[in-house]
């Protein structure tokens, strides 16, 4: 039969579980922060495509 774990051994596995679930919260806030950038990029690039349409519709020089 397998020994109780003394306090320390203990404190060691309460740490590792408690980090464990520390990682896991902030992968999640990582991967959320990865979509918004994705969307936002999304939105950045459709706007200088329908820029870039505009311009060449209207004659209009790229100004930078």
């Amino acid at each position: 039969m397998a020994q109780p774990f003394d306090s320390t051994e203990q404190d060691l596995i309460d740490r590792i579980d408690t980090m464990d679930f520390m990682i896991e919260r902030e992968d999640r806030k990582v991967s959320e922060l990865v979509e918004k950038i994705k969307a936002y990029q999304k939105v950045k690039d459709k706007a200088r495509k329908d820029l870039q349409k505009y311009r060449e519709e209207n004659g209009i020089k790229k100004s930078h």
